[in-house]
């Protein structure tokens, strides 16, 4: 039987749709040759013959100048799915039975102009559904008494599927043919005597040939392996095998060999006489050149291991013996190799570890978590021929053996390591001890550096605001130079002067802050806190017409220092301002609630928002502004957030661009303590 990849020329398998039905060309003229000449008849006979025409399984039909069918047999019929009264007198356009109607109106017309027999080997045609038949026909034109070409008669064959089953061999041959060539494997096709018939690309990249070229096998073989091969393939031809695998060194045409295992099956005719064989050679040089490398690091390891200061067991874990041991354990446990291959898993273990648990559970815990694939490292004490117990440390790790379950053991006596510990630990111990008054005091420095910070950023921060409503009044004053304008600044500075003075000296209190924020806690009135935002920020307020909404009647009084409470809500209340809308009327809301025994307090405006997505990370860095404001200098929220943690809080903020702004603040329950206060003052 041929392989349908053989790459023989002579017994290559060529489809074409030519080539085809060149045989069936002439069968079906011969065919039809006689079924024309009848239906000219015919057409003369109508009624005697027209049964005859409806047993033709071709299909038999005419057509004339207009297009109009003028006569069909029943096989045509039964393919349009029509009766043959439905078909006479009408057209292709009329009936849809093709989709392709301009075309066979052209060929038709073509037909009537050149007035010459036609024959189609292959002519394809869709169906109103879609459908793709193939037909082989014959179109014969018919002349009326006077000579005048006035019908074409055609008989039609539908050769569908003979198409398709030559195409899928086209396409089974090529699928094959490029497998041949594509392969990575070097393939060729030889004679008996060795003669290269065919080779693939792999074949002459293994030689190093750039071309395919027709040549004997034996070039690239020594003497002893063309005879061999030779040898074998007579078995081939006896049928004593059908194919066999051969140990070949290629050698190229650069002089170097490579070394190849050959896969040879033979192919076989009709009579099953042997033709020829397909060659399959596949380069295992390297992996040869690998085994002779492990071959020489096994003779290696075995050196290293048996000169191994460690003690190394490999242990059989299915038999939960001892198979091997180096001069190490031996010496280590005081046992004689036999004596160690002997033992069997937990013999050289005491029944009990340190702990007081059971050695023989540990020891087999420890060993499953290496059959599992996991390097195990672990303390364990042992116990050696003589009975002393030794504290190691012993490592396992599954080997890669394919058929058996085996586990490496190396243990290492650490028993001076453990004692040496010890005397670590207790040194270890005291020196924690002394280091924890350095900590605390390390503790209590840093905390003053964070407040020093703070305090240099409150000051620099919070005294911008008073400040600010000083020059605003000044240039009020200045506008209008009147004795009118000159009463309202020094009203207003009056006011601003108060809370001037009281800022400076509420952070004057913030530098004698030392160790911890509770000292400086008082009661604190959030509405008298918000009552001096809105003071402090008046000149703003009223130059922006806004609108300042709060209600503290559930809550009022908390406990935490005034200085911080009242700069978190002037930066707050002075942000809202800053960043409002100048396209509405700014709007700011303070709420305050007890929410899970904690108090939640919310700014909201509908300002110019910000967009979280952008700067969400960096909204409460130091120096990090987000609108292009001319007092802008991203200090405010970066002080609210530090000094909220201060308190042992935290704030969290919403923000939608043009639509405002929320900031959630969370204060520990502690702050509506009241004994927090007199605690912190005690």
């Amino acid at each position: 039987m041929y392989s349908i990849n053989s790459p023989i020329k002579k017994r290559r398998r060529t489809f074409s749709l030519n080539k085809l039905f060149s045989k069936e060309r002439r069968r079906f003229l011969n065919e039809t040759h006689d079924v024309l000449e009848s239906v000219q008849d015919l057409r003369h006979q109508e009624s005697h013959y027209a049964r005859i025409l409806d047993y033709i399984p071709h299909l038999i039909y005419g057509r004339n100048k207009k297009g109009q069918y003028t006569v069909v047999n029943r096989s045509f019929a039964d393919f349009a799915g029509l009766e043959p009264s439905e078909i006479v007198g009408k057209t292709d356009a009329e009936l849809n039975i093709f989709l392709n109607t301009d075309q066979l109106r052209m060929a038709d017309e073509a037909l009537f102009k050149s007035g010459h027999k036609q024959f189609i080997p292959i002519e394809p045609f869709t169906d109103k559904f879609g459908n793709l038949f193939w037909f082989q026909t014959v179109k014969n034109p018919l002349k009326n008494a006077g000579g005048e070409l006035t019908e074409v008669l055609i008989v039609s064959t539908d050769v569908t599927k003979k198409v398709e089953v030559e195409q899928r061999l086209t396409k089974s041959e090529l699928r094959y043919r490029s497998i041949f060539e594509n392969n990575y494997s070097g393939i060729i096709v030889i004679d008996k005597e060795l003669g290269i018939l065919n080779k693939n690309k792999s074949f002459n990249q293994l030689v190093g040939e750039r071309i395919t070229s027709s040549s004997e096998l034996r070039t690239y073989l020594s003497e002893d392996d063309s005879h061999d091969l030779i040898d074998l393939l007579s078995g081939l031809s006896t049928r004593n095998y059908e194919f066999f695998d051969i140990d070949i060194e290629l050698r190229g045409v650069d002089g170097k060999t490579k070394e190849t295992i050959c896969f040879v099956r033979g192919l076989y005719d009709e009579s099953n006489q042997f033709t020829e064989a397909v060659v399959t050679f596949q380069d295992v040089t390297d992996v040869q050149a690998k085994k002779r490398e492990l071959v020489e690091s096994e003779l290696r390891f075995r050196t290293l291991v048996e000169h191994s200061p460690e003690a190394l067991l490999l242990l059989d874990y299915d038999n939960k013996k001892y198979i091997e041991a180096n001069p190490s354990a031996i010496e280590l446990f005081g046992y004689t190799k036999e004596e160690l291959l002997n033992l069997k898993l937990g013999d050289l273990s005491p029944p009990e570890q340190n702990a007081g648990d059971k050695s023989m559970g540990l020891a087999k815990s420890f060993m499953e978590l290496a059959v599992g694939g996991e390097p195990v490292v672990y303390e364990w004490m042992i116990k050696r021929k003589d009975g002393e117990l030794l504290y190691c440390e012993v490592r396992l790790v599954k080997m890669p053996y394919p058929d058996r379950t085996i586990v490496r053991t190396s243990v290492v006596d650490i028993t001076e390591r453990k004692m040496a510990e010890e005397i670590l630990n207790q040194e270890k111990e005291k020196l924690q001890e002394s280091n924890k008054e350095l900590i605390t005091l390390n503790y209590k420095l840093g905390n003053q550096t964070k407040q020093l910070q703070e305090f240099a950023y409150i000051a620099s921060h919070n005294l911008r605001a008073p400040a600010g409503n000083i020059r605003a009044l000044l240039d009020f004053y200045h506008s209008e130079p009147n004795e009118e304008n000159l009463n309202i600044l020094l009203d207003k500075l009056d006011v601003v002067a108060d809370d001037l003075m009281e800022t400076i000296n509420d952070l004057a209190e913030v530098v004698k802050i030392k160790n911890e924020i509770s000292k400086d806690t008082s009661a604190v009135s959030l509405s008298k806190v918000m009552d001096k935002s809105i003071e402090s920020l008046s000149q703003t307020i009223e130059s922006s017409e806004a609108q300042i909404e709060y209600d503290f009647k559930d809550l009022d009084t908390i406990y935490a220092p005034k200085t911080y409470v009242e700069s978190i809500f002037i930066n707050l209340c002075s942000n809202a301002l800053k960043y409002s809308s100048p396209d509405r009327k700014p709007v700011i809301k303070v709420e305050a609630a007890i929410v899970e025994q904690r108090l939640k307090i919310l700014f909201s405006d509908n300002g110019l928002g910000i967009d979280l997505n952008k700067y969400g990370s960096k909204i409460f860095g130091l120096r990090k502004t987000f609108h292009r404001h001319k007092d802008s200098r991203g200090v405010g929220l970066f002080i609210t957030k530090a000094q909220i943690e201060a308190l042992g809080g935290e704030i969290g903020v919403e923000s939608e661009v043009d639509k405002g702004t929320t900031f959630t603040i969370w204060l520990p329950k502690s702050i509506l303590n009241k004994g927090n206060e007199e605690n912190s003052n005690s």
